[in-house]
Order: structure tokens, then sequence, then C-alpha cells
């Protein structure tokens, strides 16, 4: 009891295989998890970087379980957890778990961030299978005068989940005692020992949705089931940039505003807003090294699915069909049948949208401009509607079809780089003593008239 942060009165030593009944999982997740962290450090520093907090050899981090703070006149606030993290200062966090479909109090995060404040801890982390975008964006929604200075952290089972896969992936950073417990960990994880950690369903209100905007019914962007689809789009979306980092071993992100990286009601509202006015819902993916973002647009009208990768990155070629031939080059002939190409140009010109197998320089001898190339699209387009109306298998078509656009599209197309110029040629010797030698003199044409 000696060694306890001066923030608690009492508390476990996290451990990884805790003496705890079935019946409380929550609490073996919470212990496990923050053994995992005393055991691999960079879990951690992978975890909470993105606020500033980094981990290193020289770190000093404690974990415990079951913690009463020390300034608790009631005795009923009781944190799953706190982590105690000490550099040249020092830094820690009251950590509360929600597994399977349990999801966050806000009365009771109040108490804990109430209780931080108290007891001079800087954080409230809070642990479900509930999405959002930012480590410092939270489900529960929570006042500034109610935070005060203390910081409100969100993690998802998931995100921590792709962030212990990602670490496995860097093999130079784990010695093998370490690999072998994050693996563990991984299967624990995936064993569903913490729920479902992956967004698997729509909700109802997703097939009703649908028929109103078929049958082209006017929605008001503040209709309650637009609400409630934007909402799971929101934790579809953050999913998807998941799956592909999980995919690809990088960290590939979900493209927001400032704005709504910061406030995620906007977000909600930005899909909300489309849906109702365009019957449409787009997401941006950056993924490291790639040409361009990866965008993906859901139709509701229609019943698709697209995605399209756009660039300006062109090669200079003399012709706009050059310049598009030149990106269609990058793929093969069965990839290209599947795809659409759009030329965008440096005017108002309309679009040129093309099959990409169909390419030729016809479709270009038909165009009433002669404007240049501003950038280059392609576009891949799914449509099966009974897939899409499923709450289901519109998540799974979703998520295959991103995959395969990145396979088969992404990954294979590479900008255009603008070679540094090579160094002039010296002239031979016979050059220059011809150009030494030579006292010819031109003289202009208007010196001759007078």
């Amino acid at each position: 009891m000696d060694n306890l942060p001066k923030s608690i009165s009492s508390g476990h030593v996290s451990r990884l295989f805790p003496s705890l009944g079935e019946n409380s999982r929550e609490m073996r997740a919470t212990s496990t998890l923050l053994s995992m962290i005393r055991a691999v450090p960079e879990l951690l520093d992978a975890l909470i970087s993105s606020i500033g907090i980094r981990i290193n050899d020289r770190t000093t981090l404690q974990a415990y379980t079951e913690v009463i703070p020390l300034k608790n006149p009631d005795l009923k606030i009781r944190p799953d957890g706190l982590l105690y993290v000490k550099n040249q200062k020092t830094w820690s966090c009251f950590v509360e778990t929600k597994v399977g479909k349990a999801k966050l109090d806000q009365d009771q995060i109040k108490k804990y961030v109430r209780a931080a404040r108290q007891n001079g801890v800087d954080a409230v982390l809070t642990i479900s299978n509930e999405f959002t975008v930012r480590l410092d964006q939270s489900p529960v929604e929570l006042g500034p005068k109610q935070l005060g200075k203390i910081n409100l952290l969100h993690l998802s089972w998931r995100q921590i989940l792709a962030t212990a896969q990602g670490l496995l992936t860097k093999q130079e950073i784990l010695d093998r005692e370490k690999r072998f417990l994050l693996e563990e960990f991984v299967r624990f994880l995936r064993d569903q020992a913490v729920g479902d950690t992956a967004f698997a369903s729509m909700p109802q209100a997703w097939t009703e949705l649908n028929e109103r905007i078929a049958s082209g019914v006017k929605i008001s962007f503040k209709d309650s089931q637009i609400k409630e689809v934007a909402s799971a789009l929101q934790q579809q979306y953050s999913e998807m940039a998941i799956i592909l980092t999980e995919h690809l071993g990088v960290q590939c992100k979900l493209r927001l505003s400032r704005n709504e990286e910061a406030d995620k009601t906007k977000w909600s509202e930005r899909i909300q807003k489309n849906i109702a006015k365009n019957g449409l819902s787009k997401a941006s993916f950056s993924v490291p090294g790639a040409i361009a973002n990866i965008d993906t647009e859901i139709d509701f009208k229609r019943s698709t699915i697209s995605y399209s990768v756009e660039t300006d990155q062109i090669a200079p070629r003399k012709t706009s069909y050059g310049k598009a031939s030149w990106l269609a080059g990058q793929l093969g002939a069965e990839q290209l049948e599947r795809l659409f190409l759009s030329v965008r140009w440096n005017t108002r010109a309309k679009n040129l949208e093309v099959r990409a197998h169909e390419l030729s320089p016809e479709k270009f001898k038909e165009l009433d401009h002669s404007s240049d190339v501003k950038s280059l699209a392609l576009r891949s387009v799914e449509s099966k509607q009974n897939q899409f109306n499923s709450r289901k298998n519109f998540i799974v078509q979703l998520e295959t079809e991103l995959i395969s656009f990145y396979d088969n599209v992404v990954q294979n197309l590479k900008p255009h780089i603008v070679k540094a110029p090579a160094p002039k040629k010296p002239l031979a010797e016979a050059d220059i003593r011809a150009d030494r030698n030579d006292t010819s003199i031109i003289v202009p044409d208007f010196l001759k008239r007078i």
C-alpha cells in the first residue's frame, strides 16, 4: 500500500490472470488489459501518444484495478482501474470499462470526472464497444464546465485489438516474450472476451429508410431514422479505417474536417443533411503512401456502393487522352473492366466519364472543348439491392469492396514524379576550339536597312 499513487487509498495491482469469477467479465477484461500495458509498454504508447503522452524505456508505469480515490467521502466511487505514468512529469487517469453491449453511463462518468479533479488525476479513460474517431472524443457528452481541466478519453475494444495487431506487424520493436504476450492478448480479444468488437449490423431504421428514400419520400434531416442511420454510419466508417489499418499494417485514418474532429455532432449533422438532401453518404480514408485518399459513396436512391481514388499528379503527356491512358495503363485489363474513369477539367466543362476498358482517343475527339486535365479518377460501383437493404449484408459488402478496391486498384497506382534535371553535358574540346575560331558576325535585319 505504501507504493500506491497519492490519488488513491486502495487498489490491486493488475494481474494478467486475475482471480475473478466468470461473472466479473468487466474486471477480468480491465485487469488483463492493464497487465498487458505493464508488460508491453509499446501498446500504451501506441494507444495514447496522440494526446502527447509518450512511453519509453525510462518511463515508470503502474496499473491498478478496483481503485478507491483518496478523497471519496461516500466511498461509492470506485473506478475499474488507474493508470499512472511518470516521466519528467506524472500523468494518471481513472479507467472505466464496459464489455459486450453495455453502454457507458453518463452519471457514473460525471462522478469519475469529479473524483479525478478532487484527487489530482489528469484524465478519465473509458473503454467499451462504442466507437469514436479520436482518443479525445467520447460517447458521453459532458460540457466544458463539467470537465474543467480533466480530459475525457475513450477507446473501443476494436481499436485496442487493431493497435495490438499493428504492433505485431512491426517485428523489430518487440522481443520474443512481448510478441508471445501480445499474440495471446489478441486471441483473448478475438475470443469475444469483451463481446463482439466489430460493428456488424445496421439498425432497424436502415431498411425502412432505404424504402422511403427509394420511393421518393421527402425526408427532413432531423428525422429520427436518419439520425439513427447517421450514428450507425459514423461507427461503420470508424470501423473501416481500422479494417484498412489491420489489412495494411500502417495507420489509416478517416478524413474529417477540423470542426467534425473536434465535435462529432457536426459530423453527424453533415451525414444527416447529405442523406436528406441528396440521398447520399460519403466518407474518405487516407492511406500512407497511397496515390490519393480512398473515397466511398453510399447512394440510397440507387442502392449502390462506390469507391474512387482521384489524383492530380498526372504524367505530362501531350494530349488529354495520353494523360488518361497513362493512369489506366497502370492496371491490367481484368481490373479495368470493373472500373469507370473520370476526367475532370481545369474549366467548368462537364466531366468526361467512360468505362475504363473502353478508353479511346475518339472519346476525346467528341468533346466540344479543349480544356486541360485537372485530375483523373478511377471508380468502382457495386449495385446489389438485396445485399444493400440487408442490415448485415450491407456491412459485409461495404467492407469487402473496400479491401478489394485497395488491393486491385489503389496499391497499383503511382503518381507522376518530376525527375530532377540532369547536368548539362560538357562541350567536346573540338567544339570549344570551333567556337573560339568563329569570327563571323550575324547582322540583324533592322541594321541592314540603315
